[in-house]
């Protein structure tokens, strides 16, 4: 919460839902590079640190042909912005 104010930062609010969320979350730039992940998607890919994911794909942490599906179609919705 921003002092002397009731609105709450939302940096704050990313980093509570990303470290207590039981939910996978990630979010990616338009080149498929990981920004954010959950601890949550972090465990289940037996990472200690969300942090160590930053700046990869999925390219370093899957094997084709998920890799390759979940690129695809991530451009695919950066190209068009339909949802998938």
């Amino acid at each position: 919460i921003v002092p002397g104010t009731d609105i709450i930062n939302e940096r704050f609010i990313i980093d509570t839902i990303m470290e207590h969320s039981e939910d996978t979350f990630y979010f990616k730039d338009k080149d498929s590079r990981f920004l954010f992940i959950s601890k949550t998607v972090a465990s289940r890919l037996g990472i200690d640190d969300p942090g160590n994911v930053i700046g990869k794909t999925d390219f370093d942490l899957f094997q084709d042909p998920h890799a390759t599906e979940a690129y695809q179609d991530e451009q695919y919705i950066v190209r068009t912005g339909k949802p998938i």
